[in-house]
């Protein structure tokens, strides 16, 4: 395994460990005979054994109709290649009062362009997700470092703050608590966002007759957490498929309800979850998905935000901590 995939592995495990440190840490509250650590391994074990067979069971009950949904998409492929010069000449004879022949002749180039980019750029994308399926390596170290993170956390921060100076090691403590807060605050909202985007979108496309329903509601979710630019990457295709199937009342609706939702998760529910810490300026956001992307490819899309946020809150209190050790230096003088 490369460097790149070994910092990739670590960070999932750590993300791993923050989705389940809730579950953990209500399972603790459970009477049991064991000590403190015994009773911390046996409940990850058991929480991790849940997860893996709550997923198995969802895999199971969604991979049929995933399966025929992939079909029919092939087949949607096709129709919207067919479909979409009927729907511009639709379109062309309803507005060509509005619009120039000139304006006209660019929009219906540009539109192919553009729609063969993008159905290029979202198979580039699958691909790539597939592909990365063959690290099964992965799949096994992931689990097991977070099993480590979970039960050993106390002492690996413990044996790390050996490494800093005692003076210092106050600030350290108080540092890891921040980021800790940061991080599952993060992971947590962005989940709970992603799952109740993923359903809403589910529902609404089923609603409007939309027959890839499952497929592009498991995108909206997937692609929201990926803040800013994912809501708009998962939009255009589901746009473009409720146009295709439904038209152009149907697409506006599902176009309105997609909006409101992006609006309810960002703009009312991250607000009142996440800390002070996790909240970055958009650009902050946008460069940090523009780096986490050159340097650790699709993966790095969805974990440069929470990592950036954490690297603030270090910063943070680095800043607070060369401060408050001049302080006094500069009372001296």
């Amino acid at each position: 395994l490369r460097t790149r995939d070994i910092i990739i592995m670590v960070i999932l495990a750590v993300a791993l460990a923050y989705f389940l440190k809730p579950v953990i840490d209500l399972l603790e509250k459970i009477p049991s005979p064991f000590g403190e650590r015994g009773r911390r391994i046996l409940t990850t074990i058991v929480a991790m054994a849940g997860t893996v067979g709550l997923m198995v069971v969802l895999i199971m009950v969604i991979i049929k109709p995933l399966s025929a949904e992939f079909l029919n998409l092939v087949e949607l492929n096709r129709e919207w290649a067919e479909q979409v010069p009927d729907k511009f000449e639709e379109f062309q004879e309803r507005y060509e009062h509005l619009i120039s022949p000139e304006a006209l002749d660019t929009i219906n180039e540009k539109l192919g362009e553009w729609g063969a980019a993008i159905l290029e750029w979202h198979a580039e994308m699958l691909k790539g997700v597939v592909l990365s399926g063959r690290y099964l390596i992965g799949l096994v170290l992931i689990p097991i470092l977070a099993f480590y993170f979970l039960t050993d956390s106390r002492s690996l921060r413990e044996g790390s703050a050996r490494l800093i100076p005692a003076e210092a090691r106050d600030t350290y403590h108080a540092m890891l608590s921040d980021m800790d807060e940061v991080m599952d605050n993060y992971i947590r909202t962005q989940l709970m966002i992603a799952l109740g985007t993923g359903i809403a979108t589910a529902l609404t496309l089923y609603l409007a007759g939309v027959r890839v329903y499952l497929t592009f509601g498991i995108m909206a979710g997937v692609f929201n957490l990926v803040l800013i630019v994912g809501p708009i990457v998962a939009g255009i295709p589901i746009c473009g498929i409720t146009l295709l199937q439904s038209g152009w009342i149907a697409m506006l609706v599902v176009l309105g309800v997609f909006l409101l939702i992006q609006a309810v998760g960002g703009q009312v529910i991250a607000p009142k979850l996440l800390s002070g810490g996790a909240k970055l300026h958009p650009v902050v956001i946008i460069i940090s998905l523009l780096i986490g992307a050159e340097l650790f490819g699709v993966i790095g899309l969805f974990i440069a935000v929470p990592v950036v946020a954490a690297l603030r809150v270090g910063v943070l209190h680095y800043r607070a901590y060369v401060g408050a050790e001049g302080s006094p230096a500069d009372g001296n003088d």
